[in-house]
């Protein structure tokens, strides 16, 4: 053993001995839900008090369910109870996503507040003002001194309370440093008993305190501390100063598990709707909420509905910030709530010490975390009127809150203009304004979306008085609201340029640039207009013009199932044609999709049930292509227990130098890497097929940074699916030392329950033990494990080995299935590029499809059925005949006589030719001309194989050169 690892192994026994003694409940398998509950979204029509009017027929899901409580009075929202006892949470929510009154529905997770221990080495406020003195690094701040003095929080410039509000578990509302700041409903009052402003709350005076439907709240020690440092009272000689100093401070005691977390947002909602409604002379002026909770490992697709609910706050204007888990996980992939939701009026952060860095525990995501934020040593206020260090990502979501009170309250601003004319604009000039002006920050490249950390001076310079509004390609036209400083001097640029063009306005409130480049960015500054920038130039202000043909953004899924999906998305272009790819991930072959309603919704069915796909949507404007888009991915329900069961989970062990390299199912291979200690596979493509009463090999492999120390292995197969891996599920043999690889033979018991089951795999360093790892919570452990999905079958319903075309005719086609077990089979065709398809069934191997469009090509999907199974679908490709066609019978271009596949490809591109003329040789070129020099590889006559690896994701043509001085263009997606 080396020094090294025997100091770790002492180092952690020592803690592992503590947790011990203070986490009894250790060793027990966690729920991360309430159990007997469902929270469902129903249509706006129905109203779920009238459950008892469905209880029709004994098989009816209502029957076992009764409505609890309405989550709030703005959406229809429920909770629903069950007999958790006799009913299993899984097949009701099948059963409810099957009913066309309910558009959403899932189970209502327990939350956990982010409370990080108290650390008391840092210096008082330091993530305001840091010098370096107290032992941070210098410059390691949000700048919120120079912030301060350009403005502190009070009024808008109509004289608006900005107001704030946190949600969390309790507030001390007399705290000397927080009671001036407290937002009071002057509309009720106080202690009387009844509603007097009839808004659903009684005596909601303080606020609302969803535990216990009333105003009063415990004084929350997290609540307290989280509160004081978004709006703590500054500069009033007392205790601390938070971000924004006059901010009104709305509390809402929330949070404890999701149904709370869905009621609590509705308060602030009513009072931002109701002031909107009534142009302020009502409700309240709620900008921002402050979320410094969550649901650790829980991923969006499983909490729809909590999502849904920022879109509903953020559609009256309202921006919420989140913190992320405490843990060192890539939220992306291992899930967090509310931080993995996409909605764009969330924004997300994690925790930065004053050493300028990402606090190793506090978790990350490139898609799915924003910022980072000075959170961790802070000091803040606390109960019973005093004051403590405070730390966490919890505090980390609070300095981005009160910031975002802050820029409201900037006079000469077009938030305020914004706020009135266009709520949830204004939220996401906010947000923005946060996000452009963070400071870059090593620590977090590449694992959040920005790369850096908040600051407030830089994100209070940003705020412009300017609304910009794009006329045209080449015309975008500037206005202000009066009164305004005069001569106004305005000057533009395109970006990258030297020479400044300059203008003076000396009366009017608008300017119109002209004679832009369409598609193109331009710089703006401004001198005089406000009181700030009368000496000198505004901070530059980027702009672009029209033209542009921007890829498809904000894709989401609607609703999902284990066959279908509906995404809604935002098209910039607005144009009224999109073509979609789909692929399942990991695969080359893409199916197209043309969608010539622009609707907002993607709608494709036909998917394979607990499956991941890739998508690409692209739209054809202004006379040229999108660009590239994203690459959006999703899963299909349908994994039933491997992932509706709440499996136990392991601490991570080290695997800096010992790991799981790879698994090997009877040769079928999977190489993982190292994954730093944990590997999570669950809802990827990366899954094995298992029949019962089968034998099957295993090969687990071993990889070393170093030395080839000894493993012992682990792996359970859940064949019960009872949601807990036993000792008999554990295919390898127990205690068996090896290096670099082990092989183990096992026989799959035939009593074992058909579906789909989790499977965990773990190799652990066995120089100190040779004991088998346990399946939950065990540390002291180097290696790694991971987790799939896995199916086991009967082995009854083998695949469709072949389909043939016996007739094909202008509007009909026939065609034969080649012998099978049974003469079951469910089968569906759709017109190529559409996403409509034709389901029907057959007990017949001679399959008749009528009425078809002739010249067209089809696709057609058929399985065969087998008692409780499915086999998988086989695919065939036709074209119907017809007169003069344009199609042909395979997959080359008729006139051509080229393919190239796969289209998008990734790192080969594939050109096939189908005639005699010889190619002489191939250039790839980019939309703008440029030639790329790329590896070229003939591997038979006619089929050429192209290296596009090095080639930037984007849009491409092959320009195939002929031996007789001819050539041919066809383009291509590289991503």
């Amino acid at each position: 053993m080396t020094a090294d690892r025997r100091s770790f192994v002492f180092q952690v026994l020592f803690l592992f001995c503590i947790l011990i003694f203070t986490s009894p409940a250790l060793f027990g398998q966690q729920l991360s839900h309430r159990q007997g509950e469902l929270i469902v979204l129903f249509r706006n029509n129905y109203n779920a008090k009238n459950i008892s009017h469905l209880r029709s027929s004994s098989k009816s899901v209502w029957n076992h369910l009764y409505p609890a409580r309405q989550l709030g009075g703005c959406w229809n929202i429920w909770l629903l109870k069950f007999d958790h006892s006799r009913y299993a949470a899984p097949e009701l929510l099948r059963d409810l996503h099957a009913d066309d009154r309910v558009l959403l529905a899932q189970r209502n997770h327990l939350i956990q507040y982010r409370v990080k221990p108290d650390d008391p080495f840092f210096a008082l406020q330091w993530h305001h003002f840091n010098d370096g003195s107290s032992g941070g690094v210098a410059d390691a701040d949000f700048d919120t001194d120079m912030a301060w003095d350009l403005c502190t929080g009070d009024l808008t410039e109509n004289k608006d309370s900005i107001v704030i509000c946190i949600i969390d578990d309790g507030l001390e509302t007399v705290h000397e440093d927080l009671s001036e700041n407290m937002w009071k409903n002057y509309g009720e009052l106080a202690g009387n008993g009844v509603d007097d402003d009839q808004n659903g709350y009684i005596d909601d005076f303080l606020g609302w305190n969803t535990f216990n439907q009333n105003d009063i709240f415990e004084s929350g020690k997290h609540g307290t501390a989280v509160t004081g440092l978004a709006a703590a009272r500054g500069n009033n000689q007392t205790g601390i100063s938070g971000v924004s100093w006059h901010s009104r401070i709305m509390f809402v005691a929330g949070g404890g598990d999701e149904a709370n977390a869905i009621e609590s947002y509705s308060y602030p909602l009513y009072f931002r709707r109701l002031y909107n409604q009534t142009h302020g002379r009502k409700g309240a002026f709620v900008v921002v909420t402050n979320t410094s909770w969550g649901a650790d490992l829980v991923k969006a697709e499983d909490a729809p509905v909590w999502c849904a609910v920022y879109d509903s706050l953020g559609k009256e204007g309202i921006l919420n910030v989140a913190s992320t888990t405490n843990q060192n996980l890539d939220v992306d992939i291992e899930g967090d709530m509310p931080t993995t939701c996409t909605s764009n009026f969330l924004l997300t952060t994690t925790n930065i010490t004053d050493a300028n860095v990402k606090k190793v525990n506090a978790g990350y995501g490139k898609k799915s975390i924003d910022i980072g934020s000075y959170g961790e040593s802070t000091y803040s206020t606390y109960i019973n009127n005093s004051y403590r260090f405070f730390g966490g990502t919890s505090a980390a979501a609070p300095q981005v809150t009160g910031a975002i009170g802050l820029l409201y309250s900037l006079s000469c601003s077009n938030l305020d203009e914004l706020a009135l004319s266009d709520p949830p604009k204004a939220a996401l000039e906010a947000k923005n304004l946060i996000l452009k002006s963070i400071k870059p920050n090593a620590s977090l490249k590449d694992i959040t979306l920005t790369g850096g950390v908040m600051n407030v001076f830089n994100a209070i310079s940003q705020v412009s008085p300017l609304l910009v509004e794009v006329q045209n390609s080449q015309q975008i036209k500037i206005s202000w609201q009066e009164p305004a400083i005069l001569p106004i001097q305005f000057r533009y640029r395109k970006a990258g340029n030297f020479q400044w063009k300059d203008t003076s306005i000396y009366s009017g409130k608008h300017l119109i640039l002209t004679g832009l480049e369409s598609c193109t960015d331009y710089e703006l500054q401004f001198k005089n207009l406000c009181p700030r920038n009368s000496e000198n130039y505004s901070a530059v202000q980027n702009i672009k013009s029209a033209g542009c043909c921007d890829p498809i953004q904000n894709v989401k899924i609607f609703k999902l199932s284990a066959t279908a999906v509906e995404l809604a998305y935002t098209d910039p272009s607005s144009v009224n044609e999109l073509t979609a790819y789909l692929r399942k991930a990991g695969t080359t072959r893409w199916d197209t999709f043309r969608i010539s309603t622009h609707s907002g919704n993607l709608n494709f069915s036909q998917l394979e049930s607990c499956t991941a796909y890739e998508l690409l949507v692209y739209s054809f404007c202004n006379g040229k292509l999108t660009e590239l888009p994203a690459n959006y991915t999703f899963t299909t329900n349908g994994c039933e227990s491997c992932t509706s069961m709440d499996y136990c989970r392991r601490f991570r062990p080290s695997s800096e130098l010992e790991w799981l390299h790879a698994i090997e199912i009877d040769q079928l291979s999977f190489i993982s890497g190292n994954n730093a200690g944990y590997g999570n596979y669950v809802g990827t493509n990366q899954q094995w097929i298992f029949e019962k009463s089968k034998n099957y090999t295993i090969v687990l492999k071993a990889g070393y940074l170093s030395d080839t120390s000894t493993m012992v292995a682990a792996a359970w197969i859940d064949w019960n699916q009872d949601g807990i891996f036993d000792d008999v599920e554990n295919i390898a043999i127990p205690t068996l030392q090896f290096k670099y690889r082990i092989q183990y033979n096992f026989n799959l018991p035939a009593n074992a329950r058909s579906g789909w089951t989790r499977m965990r795999v773990m190799l652990k360093f066995a120089e100190f033990s040779s004991a088998t790892p346990l399946a939950c919570f065990q540390s002291l452990e180097f290696g790694e494990y991971e987790e799939y999905c896995v199916y086991i079958s009967n082995g009854l319903c083998s695949g469709i080995q072949s389909v043939t075309l016996t007739d094909i005719q202008k509007q009909s086609v026939q065609l034969l299935v080649s012998d099978h077990p049974t003469n079951d089979f469910i089968y569906a065709y759709r017109k190529l590029y559409s996403g409509d398809w034709v389901e029907g069934s057959s007990r017949s191997r001679i399959i008749q499809l009528n009425d078809l469009d002739s010249c067209s090509k089809y696709q057609f999907q058929i399985a065969a059925r087998c008692l409780n199974e499915q086999s998988s679908f086989y695919d065939v490709y036709f074209s119907t005949r017809g007169t003069d066609c344009f199609v042909s019978t395979d997959e080359f271009n008729p006139i051509d006589g080229i393919k190239l596949y796969p289209n998008p490809c990734s790192d080969q591109l594939h050109v096939l030719q189908n005639e005699a003329k010889k190619i002489e040789h191939i250039d790839i070129l980019d939309l703008r001309g440029k030639r790329y020099r790329l590896q070229t590889k003939i591997n038979a006559k006619d089929h050429y194989t192209i290296e596009t690896g090095p080639l930037p994701s984007g849009y491409y043509i092959t320009l195939i050169h002929y031996k007789d001085g001819s050539h041919l263009a066809r383009r291509f997606v590289k991503f």
